[in-house]
């Protein structure tokens, strides 16, 4: 188990001109099993497309500040995944790239309230790239964290998730 503070700042972007992979290129199945307060805590399923691997996390935030929390992450067995139990619970899908303390999210499946998703967990200012133009700073806006843009995981993600931990492993 590992804790540490995350401070991020969520970006609405005006353009994506994306087209080589970022140093980690993932899928992302996540789960919010008990949300209370300022407390949540969270499961995600990640798909490793560079490297094929997948990992099994589970995530408890406290947040101290817009867009500033405490988080502790607890690695998971996979053999232990029953995707029956996310039946209902409050789901996002996104398709992830990283770089450096940038993670660039699309959303696969979510309420709708953006396409794409930029947060950046560095120190510094973040400007526009070559690839992406930043819109506007959401940070302060918290319609725009994954909690409050979740859809319940249905029938019809079930067999999607089914599929895809099929192709990603060689032992189930």
């Amino acid at each position: 188990m590992k804790s540490v503070h995350e401070k991020e700042k969520k970006y609405l972007l005006k353009y994506i001109n994306k087209s080589d992979n970022w140093d980690r290129e993932q899928i992302v199945y996540q789960w919010y099993t008990d949300v209370s307060g300022e407390k949540h805590t969270k499961e995600k399923v990640i798909f490793n497309l560079l490297d094929a691997s997948v990992i099994y996390v589970r995530i408890s935030k406290k947040r101290v500040g817009l867009g500033e929390s405490e988080k502790t992450v607890e690695y998971l067995e996979l053999k232990d995944l029953d995707p029956s139990y996310y039946l209902g619970k409050p789901f996002v899908l996104k398709r992830r790239s990283i770089k450096n303390k940038v993670f660039l999210d699309k959303m696969i499946r979510s309420n709708g309230a953006c396409d794409f998703l930029l947060e950046d967990e560095g120190d510094g200012p973040l400007t526009d790239w070559e690839e992406i133009g930043l819109l506007r700073d959401v940070t302060d806006d918290e319609s725009y964290y994954n909690q409050n843009m979740c859809t319940p995981f249905s029938e019809q993600d079930f067999p999607q998730l089914q599929f895809l931990l099929e192709c990603f492993s060689m032992n189930r």
